[in-house]
């Protein structure tokens, strides 16, 4: 049943029911399910309506937000205002004097019983599930969920790799590298390291998606070698068979020079390995019973050699899943995606945890939105509920659009929601028999965000011939509902729309135009709209990244809402290039990036860049920068530098960032920064609780571990700027103005790894287009995920296109005429708004910090740089001697000059020669530089331990029954003997023989 008249009188609804709202782009959906809720509460019609007995659930913490906030704010203005009321009369049988009481009732009652005020993310659900379930489920009472899966796979990958010291450990290492490379997709891989964990984290997804455990392949290389042994013997027969029959250059070459595989890749379904431009050719193979048998035979080969291919993958993938479950289990921690395959997996056996039973009795009514983003496993941990409620009084009300299903990557399954609306009496995905009107779907046909003009542009773009012969042409059929997107614009004002095609193939200079023009239509949009009502919407992070930069050289503020991480601020990079040079004197590069870069400019008026750039030059075959730019510029290091070089290693980061805020007066000089240098500090002061916190080292280590989300600055909506974001950040928003950019890559992805389940277990496949002509489970594999990206490139396009309320620009940028972007063509339609002259003035809130003395009694940080510097050289010409022989060789002598010159140190080398010597030749030491005494020895080797942390003993020493290591120091420290012990602890794990230090 269908309707598109929502919401519907508390009069007309019966107990139990399901109700999907197929809510397309602008047509309310918060508003409807904000509505639907207090219509539940309020209402004396509905039966179980406390507050206790709602759930209501969304896919993200903005929207449970957003949810929230509404359904409070539409409390209140039922309360305080009457238009309000008549609307909600419209749906709730009460008089206007009781509507406005129960809904003060229940605003006091929210509050004051806000824990019932269930409003969440499926995610807080099912950890609540958990931890209720944890003995049940076999957890740990104490357990921690970790929401970023990804940042615990990154994190646990190299201590993995490192605990492989068994022979099968090794080899399975062997065997993944050896297939790395040839793999395809990202050329040659030095580190793979990085590869290794992007591929587990990868099949944790899809195992978590699949709610089933990937099979390792039972075909094993001696198979693959058998069948092909077998296809090679009877190609050549075929070809013996039919000397007449012209072969094609590339197989004469393989059968000359016994390249079976490659031959057997060129076998053609039609032709074989003959010419088939030639008559005789199929004729001959023509019901050949030889051909038919190969055929037969590169079916089996090709599915053999498919699931083969990617078997040392998933072998040290399972060595993996033992090592992280064990080191899960000691840090008592479970990953959200691990949690809710737990109960999935569980709920599929039908082996129904105990709260469930709880919970049904609980819950009555469910409020489900975005139900296109759902993912199978999330959907079977509240199936069971749903379905409980709607065999006694209870209702279900879903809302989602499958037109937006843009979040495929992530797991979420829009076939959840698509078969459910097809078969809506007997969905496969629930039960529906305790009802007799099966689910009702609404689809309203108004739009409350857009024009007429847009409504219409988005109308026609989806409903035209070019559009409907690429849907056919690239996938078959319209799965998301794409062709029906027409809809009833709610607004009246005029609207404008402008499409621009820029092709490359008709013009060399399309690129450049294309970014000109966008210059051109910013600058226009900036004459009318205040910057807060304009978005700017690209397809990639890089492309986000590269806007705002454009629109920073126009003066135009910018919040990318893609780059919100502040280490991608150019400003936050040059005080983590100065922290770097602060931390190591003789890190040149830092130093000079620092110098080149704004604040130094900018704080230094005297120190113009082209000054510093000729420095530079000058200055660049000498060592250790900063000493002669002390020399050079006197008086900027006295004002500027000074302070900060001889505080440095005494002030906790945190003090130290505020002591270089202060002196380069980095607050006044760029206030649009202000939110970013602010979430900087905060990271810092959060950071100085950390271990070893007050280190600079340690600061630079822990602020590149930080993960995206907590390395992000939390940007208000109504900041004015112009927003930049990707299409799938801008799921769900409006702008009053839009200008989408629709860059064509000049490569897109392959897809290197294809997954199938078959009902039970999940196999990984690695599948080429010619494989399909032989094997029909390969093409139905390789053809489903060419339709699964098409799908999601086609719902991205129509998001983009429906975030405009008044002014929509499409600049395409088209590079290849049978891409999707080549169904744009240039068009304009409408009335752009007129300068009115009240735009809202930019006023940044003043930050100011202390500007006064700092620590004054920290004097003296000049000679304490100079004894680190000494102990740089020191252990430098210790790395470069292995044996005692080495220290008297030639070779040593010239690499030690090298050495002081890169820490300008030469008069201290005649010193260090003496101190060398004088430790070669002490017996209690001498003896672990005595070749035949020291089997090997291992200088400055790092050592990855616990959490990924690296330590790097100066030099490891193995003899015949003992293991020494040594730590040279130049001065003497308190926490030395700690450092010492550590090392110790951890090189026991390492080392079976017996350790001293």
């Amino acid at each position: 049943m269908k309707d598109k008249r929502f919401p519907i009188s508390d009069k007309e609804l019966k107990f139990p029911h399901a109700l999907l709202l197929s809510s397309s782009a602008g047509s309310g959906k918060t508003y409807n399910l904000a509505n639907r809720y207090l219509q539940y509460i309020l209402s004396e019609k509905i039966p179980n309506n406390n507050l206790t007995n709602i759930l209501a659930i969304t896919f993200t913490e903005n929207a449970t937000k957003e949810m929230a906030e509404r359904m409070i704010n539409f409390l209140k203005e039922i309360y305080f205002e009457k238009r309000k009321r008549e609307e909600a009369l419209s749906f709730i049988s009460l008089k206007d004097k009781d509507l406005k009481e129960k809904a003060a009732l229940y605003l006091d009652k929210i509050f004051d019983q806000y824990p019932d005020f269930y409003v969440g993310t499926i995610d807080s659900f099912v950890v609540k599930l958990l931890s209720i379930s944890a003995m049940e489920l076999g957890l740990s009472p104490d357990f921690e969920v970790v929401f970023n899966d990804d940042q615990l796979i990154k994190e646990l990958t190299p201590e993995f790799l490192s605990s492989l010291k068994t022979k099968d450990g090794f080899k399975a290492i062997d065997d993944f590298l050896d297939i790395l490379n040839k793999s395809g997709g990202k050329g040659f891989i030095f580190n793979p390291l990085e590869e290794i964990y992007e591929k587990f984290a990868d099949f944790f997804k899809k195992e978590n998606k699949y709610i089933q455990k990937i099979k390792l392949s039972e075909i094993e290389a001696k198979d693959l070698e058998k069948i092909k042994e077998e296809i090679y013997a009877e190609i050549k027969e075929l070809k013996n068979k039919h000397p007449d029959l012209k072969l094609n250059k590339a197989p004469e070459t393989y059968l000359a020079n016994e390249d079976k595989e490659s031959l057997i890749e060129e076998y053609d379904i039609n032709n074989a390995i003959f010419n088939g431009r030639i008559k005789k050719t199929k004729e001959a193979l023509k019901d050949n019973e030889e051909h038919e048998q190969i055929k037969q035979k590169l079916s089996y080969y090709y599915e053999y050699k498919s699931q083969h291919f990617y078997s040392p993958y998933i072998k040290l993938y399972k060595l993996f899943l033992k090592f992280s479950d064990k080191e899960k289990r000691n840090r008592m921690a479970i990953s959200l995606q691990e949690a809710t395959s737990i109960l999935a997996r569980k709920i599929k056996k039908e082996d129904i945890p105990q709260i469930y039973i709880k919970l049904s009795a609980k819950f009555c009514h469910f409020l489900i939105d975005e139900f296109q983003d759902t993912s199978p496993a999330q959907w079977s941990i509240l199936r069971p509920l749903a379905e409980e409620a709607i065999s006694t009084k209870g209702s279900l009300f879903f809302i989602g659009d499958t037109k937006q299903a843009i979040y495929m990557f992530r797991n979420a399954d829009y076939k959840i929601m698509s078969e459910m609306k097809k078969n809506n009496k007997k969905s496969q995905n629930i039960n529906l028999s305790p009802l007799s009107d099966g689910l009702i779907v609404f689809e309203p046909d108004q739009n409350y965000r857009s024009v007429k003009e847009i409504t219409d542009y988005v109308k026609d773009f989806f409903s035209s011939d070019e559009f409907k012969n690429y849907l056919n042409l690239n996938i078959g059929s319209d799965f998301t509902g794409l062709l029906n997107c027409e809809q009833m614009p709610h607004r009246k004002e005029n609207g404008y729309v402008e499409t621009i095609c820029f092709k490359t193939k008709e013009n060399p200079d399309a690129e450049k135009n294309f970014y000109l023009k966008f210059e051109e239509i910013i600058k226009d949009l900036s004459k009318r709209y205040n910057y807060s009502d304009i978005a700017i919407l690209v397809k990639k992070n890089e492309d986000a990244n590269e806007i705002t930069r454009i629109l920073n050289s126009l003066d135009i503020p910018a919040a990318s809402y893609s780059s919100l991480d502040i280490r991608k601020r150019k400003l936050i990079k040059e005080l983590i290039s100065f922290l770097a040079f602060l931390n190591r004197p003789d890190d040149d590069l830092n130093f000079s990036f620092f110098i080149l870069g704004e604040i130094c400019s900018k704080a230094c008026f005297d120190l113009k860049v082209e000054k510093q750039r000729e420095f530079l030059f000058e200055a660049r075959e000498e060592k250790i920068k900063y000493s002669h730019f002390k020399e050079r510029f006197q008086s900027i290091w006295s004002d500027f530098f000074e302070e900060i070089f001889k505080k440095s290693g005494y002030l906790s980061v945190y003090e130290l960032l505020n002591l270089i805020i202060a002196k380069f007066k980095i607050f006044e000089n760029f206030p649009q920064e202000h939110g970013y240098i602010l979430k900087f500090l905060d990271c810092a002061n959060q950071l100085n609780f950390k271990e070893s916190a007050s280190s600079i080292s340690s600061f630079l280590y822990n602020i590149e571990e930080l993960s995206e989300e907590e390395a992000s600055l939390y940007l208000p909506g109504n900041s004015e700027a112009v927003k930049v974001m990707t299409f799938h950040k801008a799921k769900g928003l409006g702008f009053k103005v839009v200008i989408n950019l629709f860059i064509e890559q000049s490569h897109e992805p392959n897809t290197l790894i294809y997954y199938h389940s078959d009902g039970e277990d999940l196999k990984l496949y690695k599948i080429k287009k010619e494989y399909c002509d032989f094997n029909d489970l390969l093409g139905k594999i390789y053809e489903d995920e060419k339709k699964e990206t098409q799908v999601q490139e086609l719902n991205t396009l129509y998001v983009a296109l429906t975030r405009a309320e008044i002014e929509l620009y499409n600049l395409a940028l088209i590079k290849n005429d049978k891409k999707l972007y080549s169904l744009f063509k240039d068009f304009s339609a409408g009335i752009k708004k007129e300068n009115k002259g009240q735009k809202t003035k930019i006023e940044y809130l003043p930050v100011s910090i202390s500007s006064g003395p700092l620590y004054n009694f920290i004097k003296n940080g000049e000679p304490r740089k100079e004894e680190l510097l000494r102990g740089e050289l020191y252990h430098s010409l210790m790395a470069e001697i292995r044996f005692k022989e080495d220290f008297h060789s030639n070779s040593f002598s010239i690499k030690a000059k090298n050495i002081a010159a890169k820490f300008s140190l030469e008069k201290e080398l005649p010193n260090a020669f003496k101190k060398i010597e004088t430790l070669l030749k002490n017996p209690q030491f001498s003896f672990l530089f005595e070749k035949g005494k020291v089997l090997n020895a291992l200088n400055e080797i790092e050592i990855i331990y616990e959490n990924g942390r690296i330590c790097r003993p100066d030099r490891i020493i193995e003899t015949a029954g003992e293991i020494f290591f040594i730590d040279y120091k130049t001065g003497e420290k308190a926490d030395y003997q700690d450092q010492i012990e550590n090392y110790k602890r951890i090189i026991e794990k390492i080392f079976p023989k017996k350790i001293k230090a």
